[in-house]
């Protein structure tokens, strides 16, 4: 079982590797900008980047940046598990604590990141005379899905370690 955590491990620097170059791409491609022509019912979620000033970009490149940093938090995480895993240390107790903080922030990251991209969108479109507002409603429910799987396989693994280690103390 060691040995597929290694390769996994040895994988995931791949995704270390290419995660901070996507983040990168979109700042040399110019980032926001459209590819071409909405379709008329998506104009209301679309902004005038042509009509952005300073501030306005420095706050969507803000909001870039904390997802950025949170996904990273939770690729690391991840990382950290699985690299644990790699040598040999599953049903223990500091395997638990990344695998419950990995489940808080895919479960609370959707909706915080949902209520900060309205509150940057809104405080966008109140500065560029014309432009609509419509905000989001809906967060990442597959994103909280899974934090809420992964609260659940913490528990399960705290009660694993437990018994892993009532088993060890009565041999």
């Amino acid at each position: 079982m060691t040995g597929l955590f290694r390769l996994i491990d040895r994988l995931f620097w791949l995704v270390w590797l290419c995660y901070p170059i996507v983040f990168f791409r979109d700042l040399q491609s110019g980032g926001f900008e459209q590819l071409g022509t909405p379709p008329e019912i998506c104009r209301p979620w679309l902004l005038d980047y042509a009509a952005l000033g300073p501030r306005d970009v420095a706050l969507l490149w803000a909001n870039r940046g904390a997802q950025f940093v949170v996904w990273g938090i939770g690729l690391g995480l991840g990382h950290w598990v699985i690299h644990r895993a790699a040598r040999g240390r599953v049903l223990v107790a500091e395997i638990v604590w990344p695998v419950q903080a990995l489940g808080l922030v895919l479960l609370i990251w959707p909706v915080a990141g949902l209520v900060l991209d309205n509150l940057v969108v809104w405080s966008i479109a109140s500065t560029i005379p014309g432009q609509d507002y419509a905000p989001i409603w809906l967060p990442d429910t597959v994103a909280m899905g899974f934090g809420l799987f992964t609260l659940v396989i913490a528990r399960v693994l705290r009660q694993a370690v437990e018994l892993a280690r009532e088993t060890e103390l009565t041999i």
